[in-house]
């Protein structure tokens, strides 16, 4: 079942390499460029790229915030560290 929709903006080097992240982590995430579709801003009124949509309908926007979210639903928590520093380190 699907985690949710990340939506980026291609080209751009805050998000461009989100998919490469997702297909490592092993997430069923839907990847959509924001470009495609009409009503971006009716689901993320600031328009900011990029941003998370999971199923349940809960949101997250901001790269690091997104990455943090994509990791902890994974397999692969590990990789956000395992004291504090590490985690904070990692952001």
């Amino acid at each position: 079942m699907s985690l949710g929709t990340l939506y980026i903006l291609p080209g751009s080097s805050r998000n461009s390499w989100l998919p490469g992240l997702v297909k490592y982590l092993g997430l069923d995430v839907k990847v959509v460029s924001i470009r495609d579709i009409d009503n971006y801003k009716s689901i993320f009124p600031l328009g900011k790229a990029p941003a998370f949509e999971a199923t349940n309908g809960f949101k997250v926007t901001e790269v690091a915030a997104v990455v943090e979210y994509l990791i902890l639903q994974s397999a692969k928590p590990e990789l956000l560290g395992s004291t504090k520093e590490e985690k904070v380190s990692n952001t």
